[in-house]
């Protein structure tokens, strides 16, 4: 399947949205569980590093960035019709995996080395599965709701 050029710039869009909004409340929650006496939108190495101000719009780009990956990575893989969908996770859990990770470092969530990464890839493979296994419950609801609701029609 061909994807056209307003779904990739809407993917894109929609991505940066929710990069935005889940980066911003992950922050919050983060900036509170720690005790910070006000918000802070990364680490505190991060924001000594680059001061309040420049902190706050580096993560907000970072938030995008990642946004736009996930959201751009799963409209281009998930729209690939040769695929089964065991194909389409695996490979969107690659290519997730490979470019999540640099944004997660670069925004000072673990120093790039090969213990923190292991730790990280192990963080996001349990989540990843535990997204994909609720997204594969709902998906076989779905079905068997209009295969019960076709059965009906009968």
């Amino acid at each position: 399947m061909r994807i056209s050029f307003n779904r990739i710039v809407a993917s894109i869009c929609t991505g940066a949205v929710i990069g935005q909004f889940i980066g911003f409340w992950i922050s919050v929650v983060f900036s509170a569980l720690n005790g910070a006496a006000q918000w802070i939108p990364s680490t505190p190495g991060f924001v000594a590093r680059f001061g309040q101000f420049p902190a706050v719009v580096l993560s907000a780009c970072i938030w995008s960035a990642i946004g736009v990956m996930f959201s751009l990575t799963a409209e281009l893989v998930y729209n690939h019709e040769p695929w089964g969908i065991w194909q389409k996770m695996g490979v969107y859990y690659v290519v997730t995996l490979l470019l999540f990770t640099p944004l997660a470092s670069v925004a000072g969530w673990f120093p790039l080395n090969p213990l923190n990464f292991l730790g990280f890839a192990i963080i996001f493979t349990v989540l990843f599965a535990i997204i994909g296994a609720i997204n594969m419950l709902m998906a076989r609801r779905k079905v068997d709701d209009l295969n019960q609701h076709l059965n009906r029609n009968r």
